[in-house]
This record gives C-alpha cells, sequence and structure tokens, in this order.
C-alpha cells in the first residue's frame, strides 16, 4: 500500500531522496523512495486536490470538469452535470430533481420530506407531455399498476391489460355487512338535481353534472368534503364528486321503473283479454 508522505525532502517515514514533479504534486512512499503520480496534485493557494478527472475542493468534488456534487448552503447537497445543479437534498431529507424549491409553479420533481413521512411533486411544463407514466410491462392477463391502501390495508387498484384500465374500489361480500336491498331507487333518483353548467376556470364549456352540496344528501358516499369549507387561511377546500357512486341507486330505480312498467303492460294484456 502507498503511503502518503507529510514532510518534505529528505525521506519522510524511512524513505530517501528529494521530491520531485511540479510544486503541486503530491509524493508518497513508493517502496521506501519518494514516488509521484503527475495526476495527482494539490494546490494549497486553490485547497484543491486533483487526481485526473476528479478534483476535490472546499467548494464540492468536481468530476471531468462540469458534473460534481458540492453544498449550496448549510447541511445541503446537491449534484451537478454540465455545471448546473441537478439533484438537491436538503436537511429534512427533501429531495428535489431539476428545481431547488418546493411547490407546483416551478417545473421538476421532488420528496418532500414532514413530520408525517414524505409527499411527492411532478411539475411539467411543455405541451403535451404527461407528469406521470407507467407502464406494466408482463405480456399477459391483468396486471396491477398501482397498489391503494389506507394504513397499509388495500383497498383499491388501477390495473391495466392489453387493451383496458380498470379502477377497482374492492367489493369481495366477505367485507360487507347488513346487506339489504334499495327499496328507495326512484324516490331519492328524483331528488338529484343534474344541471349545465360551466366551470368558472373554463368558461366556454358547458358540461352535464351535479352540484356536490345537492348530491350530498341523497348519495352521502359520492362526495367528498364538506359545503363552504375553507381552510386555516381562509382558502377554500373544494367539494369533490365520484359519480361512478350513483350507480346503484341509478340501478335501483330503473329496476323499480321496469317492475313498474311490467306491471302496467300485464294490467293492459288482462284488459284487451277481457
Amino acid at each position: 500500500m502507498k503511503r502518503l508522505i507529510g514532510g518534505g525532502g529528505g525521506g519522510g517515514g524511512g524513505g530517501s531522496g528529494t521530491p520531485g514533479g511540479s510544486t503541486t504534486q503530491i509524493q508518497f512512499n513508493d517502496g521506501g523512495a519518494f514516488g509521484g503520480d503527475a495526476g495527482l496534485t494539490y494546490d494549497k493557494s486553490t485547497d484543491a486536490l486533483t487526481s485526473g478527472s476528479l478534483s476535490v475542493t472546499s467548494g464540492g468534488i468536481t468530476i471531468g470538469g462540469t458534473a460534481g456534487i458540492y453544498s449550496p448552503g448549510a447541511d445541503q447537497l446537491a449534484v451537478s452535470t454540465g455545471g448546473t445543479g441537478r439533484l438537491f437534498i436538503n436537511s429534512t431529507g427533501t429531495v428535489l430533481f431539476a428545481r431547488t424549491s418546493v411547490g407546483l409553479t416551478t417545473p421538476g420533481a421532488g420528496f418532500i420530506a414532514n413530520t408525517g413521512g414524505a409527499y411527492g411533486e411532478i411539475v411539467q411544463s411543455n405541451n403535451g407531455v404527461s407528469c406521470l407514466y407507467l407502464s406494466q410491462n408482463f405480456n399477459s392477463g391483468t396486471q396491477t399498476a398501482v397498489d391503494l391502501r389506507f394504513n397499509n390495508t388495500q383497498v383499491g387498484t388501477i390495473s391495466v391489460s392489453s387493451s383496458a384500465t380498470s379502477y377497482n374500489t374492492f367489493s369481495d361480500y366477505r367485507l360487507k355487512e347488513n346487506v339489504t336491498p334499495v327499496s328507495d331507487g326512484i324516490t331519492r333518483l328524483q331528488q338529484l338535481k343534474p344541471a349545465r353548467f360551466n366551470f368558472i376556470a373554463d368558461p366556454d364549456k358547458t358540461v352535464d353534472g351535479f352540484l356536490a352540496h345537492e348530491v350530498q344528501t341523497i348519495v352521502p358516499e359520492a362526495i367528498t368534503g364538506e359545503k363552504d369549507a375553507v381552510d386555516d387561511d381562509g382558502n377554500p377546500v373544494y367539494q369533490g364528486i365520484d359519480q361512478s357512486k350513483l350507480v346503484p341507486l341509478l340501478t335501483a330505480a330503473l329496476q323499480e321503473a321496469i317492475g313498474e312498467i311490467e306491471s302496467l303492460k300485464a294490467r293492459v294484456v288482462a284488459l284487451e283479454s277481457a
């Protein structure tokens, strides 16, 4: 093993001879004599240790001239390529890619650490480019692309096949109890108020839908949030709707209507046959 020599001429460490090479070239004990490598240097004036394409200074580590590792601030670490910072880690453990700050206005991505763990951000500003790509490459059958959990218990999946995508909420009978038929489908369906409207952010597009709070009293499981809710700063916390949750009520109402139609048809047939 080659040992660095800290002394000057005269052969520290039992060697002999006079250091050679350039004034910045590092000398080491090479079999009892001074040895050196033209690519291994230390420049005291710049505090730079260099070995070939690798340079170490108080400002960081540079590899190949433009790539490197450095500290942009106290207790922070960054990785650069082409002379530009690409990856940043701060003192809390937050990791940022192609950005130096957290928020949904700056393009880039990040895993933001907080007291509850971490959450992800991806911001894409190019036209026609998705924010996230997921590919399940097993080439047969239906495969799970996303596994959704609550307290580490699986509650749903997004699955894909060669021709379809399914958004699955678990509905296995073994997860349920107190199962009874929907007996008031038509009555409740008549309380729904379908409407046509545009969203304020998209004034030129008219759509069909519902107002969330009007649905909440009829099919509460279809709605998230509360009417007129705000956060601690007074900003609106908007309600949402999962319109697929209306399907059971629609099915029950349709079945009731079909039953009534069939009953009326039977009465007509009976009257015509009298």
